[in-house]
């Protein structure tokens, strides 16, 4: 089985915007672990989640006003049983 969990985020997509997220791509709220919709349960709409999130400038350990719910980052189960995780 494959981790859908990226090894490093460089590709871009065509808006040049990261297509996986040092943060936001190891959590275990994200939709889309390829990263082409940027959502998650705490931002479900596509491309909803906050820049400074999904760029890594702002860790999201709170709930932010805006978001659905009271989901902040957790640690991907699969990136807990392989002890790998973000790089902050």
């Amino acid at each position: 089985m494959t981790s859908p969990l990226p090894k490093r985020p460089k590709v871009l997509d065509t808006d040049r915007i990261p297509m996986a997220s040092n943060q936001c791509s190891w959590c275990a709220h994200l939709h889309d672990h390829q990263g082409a919709h940027r959502c998650c349960d705490a931002f479900p709409k596509r491309d909803s989640i906050p820049m400074t999130f999904w760029m890594n400038t702002t860790k999201h350990t709170s709930v932010v006003k805006g978001q659905t719910g009271t989901a902040v980052f957790e640690l991907h189960p699969e990136a807990k049983a392989a002890g790998t995780g973000p790089k902050t």
